[in-house]
């Protein structure tokens, strides 16, 4: 609001006066509500997301799986002599099937059927016999209405018949791929499946074909995958994100750009209702990247800042039926942001060496040029720009002040414009 007339002088604003260094404000344009402990979640550790058809987030963990209903989470974990239990609960990977029962793939011991009605497990599949196979060890679920459910292992890729838990490898690892891992399946529109891998990107025409490897030489190793809604191929890879290009066997690194100093590995992709991709770096936080116009906008977390990203080690992203983004960390478990930005934009003075009151704010007026002049409880008289996203501070505005004047001590409940002296 501009300054008000015709109101006496609380604290004149003396625009000559030296102003000491200035210092750069932190923004919040996000706002992720940090859905925790205190609801239940008994890890912080998210491997895997999905939203079932009734509405209800599925978050998989360390230690179990966890449904959401908005309130709390009801966790499911592996119980010790008890059948209808969980056979693990390192979760690993989660998929509903056309009966509504949850999938749950483990690290170790294969994969259940959880009836979410009685929180029991109603079916199982394993083929070590309690032995350590790679087969069991889960990376990813899938599941394929026409097919039946995609499993990406330690060993290759199979597909399940989900009434009789029949299982037939699809594609084998070769002999001697080392940390052999699929991370991701993915279903496009055409009906096809591609498998986000650690020998890069493989993709599935039907059920009876074999894998064929795309883009391997830009792509040697493909953590996340997203067909998008214009029908395009994203990759997300251990150096960036790339657009595929199937017909000419080739991948374009999108982000981050050609000379940019510092990359990070895109373990998740996902689209949101804007066509904005997002992107979670592990260890670099959330890109939000417009392919139209080519932009990235990177998140990260600052402890300074109240509802700030609460991770940067982001894993797992979900953007659920009403539009709204899940992000599953590595450290601090799952939050829920508004993918279109916050309501109200937030900026705090984080300039350490600035008094801990300094964004009690008390009094507020805006200049001719659009910068806001702020009066606060305890760090005096500042000035914030917008344009720069910076503060400016008048430190020696009130040092003559006698100490029995608040001014004199930084505390500012006021401001108005003040006419000058002839």
């Amino acid at each position: 609001m501009p300054f008000p007339r015709g109101l006496r002088e609380v604290g004149t604003l003396l625009l000559g006066l030296l102003l000491s260094c200035g210092a750069r404000g932190g923004e919040r344009r996000y706002y992720f509500d940090a859905l925790g402990s205190d609801r239940g979640l008994t890890s912080h550790t998210v491997t895997a997301l999905l939203q079932d058809r009734t509405g209800y987030v599925w978050i998989a963990t360390q230690d179990g799986v966890h449904q959401y209903d908005g309130y709390r989470y009801r966790p499911f974990h592996h119980v010790a002599d008890d059948a209808a239990s969980l056979p693990e609960s390192f979760v690993t990977a989660l998929a509903q099937d056309d009966a509504g029962r949850i999938w749950v793939g483990g690290a170790a011991h294969g994969l259940s059927a959880l009836d979410p009605a009685s929180g029991k497990v109603a079916a199982r599949s394993a083929v070590g016999a309690g032995k350590p196979d790679p087969r069991d060890a889960i990376g990813a679920l899938l599941f394929d209405p026409a097919h039946g459910l995609w499993l990406g292992t330690n060993a290759g890729v199979e597909l399940m018949d989900v009434s009789s838990q029949q299982r037939r490898e699809l594609f084998h690892f070769p002999a001697g791929s080392e940390g052999a891992r699929i991370f991701q399946l993915q279903r496009a529109g055409d009906g096809t499946v591609w498998a986000a891998s650690s020998i890069g990107l493989l993709h599935f025409t039907a059920p009876d074909a074999a894998a064929q490897p795309v883009a391997a030489h830009d792509l040697p190793v493909a953590f996340s995958v997203l067909s998008a809604a214009d029908g395009g191929l994203f990759v997300g890879g251990r150096d960036g994100v790339y657009r595929v290009d199937a017909q000419h066997d080739s991948a374009q690194r999108l982000w981050p750009d050609a000379g940019a100093a510092v990359s990070a590995p895109v373990r998740a992709l996902t689209q949101d209702r804007a066509g904005h991709l997002w992107l979670s770096t592990f260890g670099a936080g959330l890109v939000s990247y417009d392919p139209a116009t080519h932009t990235a906008a990177p998140l990260q977390r600052d402890r300074r800042i109240p509802g700030s990203l609460p991770d940067d080690y982001v894993g797992q992203l979900l953007l659920d039926r009403s539009g709204l983004l899940w992000i599953g960390t590595q450290i601090s478990g799952v939050a829920v942001c508004d993918p279109e930005g916050a309501q109200f934009r937030l900026v705090m003075d984080t300039a350490p060496e600035r008094n801990q009151m300094a964004n009690m704010v008390r009094a507020l007026a805006e200049d001719g040029s659009g910068r806001l002049w702020l009066g606060t409880e305890g760090d005096g008289l500042k000035r914030y720009d917008p344009a720069r996203d910076s503060f400016e501070y008048f430190d020696d505005v009130f040092k003559a002040a006698p100490a029995s004047d608040p001014r004199a001590t930084g505390q500012i409940t006021g401001l108005a414009r003040a006419s000058p002296v002839i």
